[in-house]
């Protein structure tokens, strides 16, 4: 690929797709100045909304980091930026901090509990939120991180299970995985976790209940996944406890802090400010993205020096038609769709008998999904303006 050369560092805005290899894109125009923004993007067939916070200072020649802060169930996004103050930390550090709003203002985070609805597609909407971000203001994609609050940091784990290949690191507050089949969150890279929860949770009890399993099967799962030996450093203040392995797959860690708090003072606990520690904890991390350009500088997101200045897209394209499977074999299947004018990507998910779930993504009407068992896929397409309803579903076997 040719090296493109200029006189300060610009950024390449790529996908890493794992069986078809890279798209280069341009530059996004960073057309937002500092100040606060409400968006709304369509994703499958919903309008979706979304507040960003841009701080001063903002670099065209050094793109920020992007936060996105998922509020719980009950609450809205402006509710999120009130209790974890995640905005007050951009304008000191320089990233950019995205506040989604969940329909009826809640999340399906995972099959364990009754939240949300599992037909509407929240980790899409989030995918397609840091893709919608990425064209407005040239953001650092090897440095994307997710957090949330309660049913928040439910669909924040759900997102590293589903997610990885967009997010360097996560935080979770006050709630954990919900799946009642741990077995189902399949991360396709190991990903760095942190987690913060209340002794004297009341609502997602420390110990379990009330239908929630105990918050320390979710860092014991993640410990286990990124394949973390030894014993896990530990640091207390008082009863505050916070356990992490620090020697785990690819460099990544997974933290566990046992705060005295309630469910819903979280962010107030004083031995702890637990959004500023989640901020340390993301600084560590970055997401492996190739070095496109050749270049010799990895892990970080690059795109052309060429810029249209605007998107190419005016609305969501079309949901994909023709969806059908071929070469079918024990572990394996070929999934093909018509080409949607105006689509720059795909999204295919499997239904796992309890809801769906992403097994890739692709920029053109073709992927090689690699599972066994019963398969039903759909298929959606998306650009800068948004996200397609799904396709009708198919049967592999």
């Amino acid at each position: 690929m040719r090296k493109w050369l200029a006189t300060a560092l610009v950024i390449w805005s790529l996908s890493a797709i794992p069986a078809l290899g890279l798209v280069q894109q341009t530059c996004p125009p960073n057309q937002l100045r500092a100040g606060d923004y409400t968006f709304t993007i369509q994703v499958d067939g919903l309008n979706r909304t979304y507040d960003l916070h841009v701080p001063t200072g903002i670099s065209a020649t050094s793109p920020p980091p992007l936060i996105v802060d998922i509020h719980g169930f009950t609450q809205t996004k402006e509710d999120q930026a009130r209790r974890s103050d995640f905005k007050s930390l951009s304008n000191t550090n320089g990233f950019l901090v995205a506040y989604p709003q969940g329909i009826n203002n809640q999340w399906y985070a995972g099959d364990a509990i009754f939240l949300g609805d599992p037909d509407i597609d929240d980790v899409g909407f989030i995918r397609s939120l840091v893709a919608n971000v990425g064209s407005k203001v040239r953001i650092n994609h090897s440095r994307v991180y997710v957090t949330g609050h309660s049913n928040g940091s439910m669909l924040t784990h759900r997102l590293a299970c589903e997610a990885a290949d967009i997010f360097a690191g996560i935080a979770g507050m006050s709630g954990g995985l919900q799946f009642s089949n741990f077995g189902n969150c399949q991360p396709s890279r190991p990903i760095s976790v942190k987690m913060f929860h209340g002794l004297n949770d009341n609502v997602v009890p420390y110990n379990g209940g009330l239908g929630f399993r105990q918050i320390r099967d979710t860092f014991d799962f993640w410990a286990k996944t990124n394949k973390c030996s030894g014993t896990p450093q530990v640091t207390t203040n008082g009863r505050n406890r916070c356990e992490t392995y620090t020697n785990c797959a690819n460099g990544t860690r997974v933290s566990f802090c046992s705060l005295v708090a309630m469910h819903n003072n979280i962010y107030d606990v004083k031995a702890l400010n637990v959004s500023n520690d989640a901020w340390s904890f993301f600084q560590l991390f970055r997401l492996p993205l190739p070095d496109a350009d050749q270049d010799g500088i990895p892990d970080i997101d690059e795109c052309s020096t060429v810029s249209s200045g605007t998107s190419a897209c005016t609305q969501p394209p079309a949901a994909p038609i023709g969806l059908q499977v071929s070469n079918v074999t024990p572990t394996s299947f070929v999934a093909t769709w018509n080409a949607v004018s105006g689509a720059t990507g795909y999204t295919v998910q499997r239904y796992n008998g309890s809801f769906w779930t992403v097994v890739g993504n692709t920029t053109t009407p073709v992927l090689t999904v690699n599972l066994s068992g019963p398969q039903i896929i759909r298929v959606r397409a998306s650009n800068d303006c948004g996200a397609s309803k799904y396709s009708g579903f198919v049967s592999a076997r």
